[in-house]
């Protein structure tokens, strides 16, 4: 478990050291990078938004927005101002996600961060026109001497960790790391093996594996 830019990877914070750990190492984890990060001082829990007003409107010459709030407990109630208002009432509150068999998180993160430098011109360029059909058919035509088919266009595997490099060198962030990388095609495997005790086997091998070289 890991976020990009924030030096949790290998530690344990509850105790479990397993791959697929429980639901109390990942609430200590998500504690842990909250605290690291600086965003637990920056949130308040119990808080009831009262009113929201932009700060224009006020005829103040404020910019931003002015937010009213109190404590759910009954506190004295404070107004402080805001560059930017997120209303997050729930609505959306279950995920409209496609039924695809994955949703890998680093490469949505690199791919997004990528996006974000191109459509800013920010240290990344897209290529012409003539170099994108030509790379096109060049990956078309290294796909039929494969034997692979059109619908598989998409599919980064096994090409995966040098696309993951090519991203990574693109926004600047580091290499895939060797055991992220073997962690990877391993679950990969065990997901394609169309096993769903897949993660009770695998904390069982670490717990033989420890218990061997302890």
């Amino acid at each position: 478990m890991a976020f990009s830019g924030c030096g949790l990877a290998g530690r344990v914070f509850a105790g479990d050291r397993h791959m697929f750990p429980g639901h109390q190492e990942m609430l200590a984890f998500l504690d842990a990078f909250a605290d690291e990060s600086g965003i637990a001082e920056r949130v308040r829990l119990h808080a009831e938004v009262l009113r929201v007003v932009p700060g224009l409107g006020l005829g103040q010459g404020e910019e931003g927005w002015k937010v009213t709030w109190r404590r759910e407990d009954g506190g004295e109630v404070a107004e402080e101002v805001f560059d930017a208002v997120v209303v997050c009432n729930g609505h959306h509150m279950v995920p409209l996600l496609p039924r695809i068999q994955e949703h890998p998180f680093q490469t949505y993160e690199l791919q997004s961060k990528w996006v974000a430098r191109v459509l800013s011109g920010r240290g990344a360029a897209l290529p012409s026109e003539e170099d994108m059909l030509a790379s096109v058919q060049e990956h078309y035509r290294e796909m039929e001497e494969a034997g692979k088919a059109k619908r598989r266009t998409h599919v980064v595997m096994p090409e995966w960790v040098g696309y993951m490099n090519w991203l990574a060198d693109q926004v600047g962030e580091p290499h895939l790391e060797p055991r992220r990388r073997d962690v990877y095609e391993k679950a990969l495997m065990c997901v394609f093996s169309v096993d769903e005790g897949y993660r009770d086997k695998w904390n069982k091998e670490e717990d033989e594996k420890n218990h061997t070289t302890s």
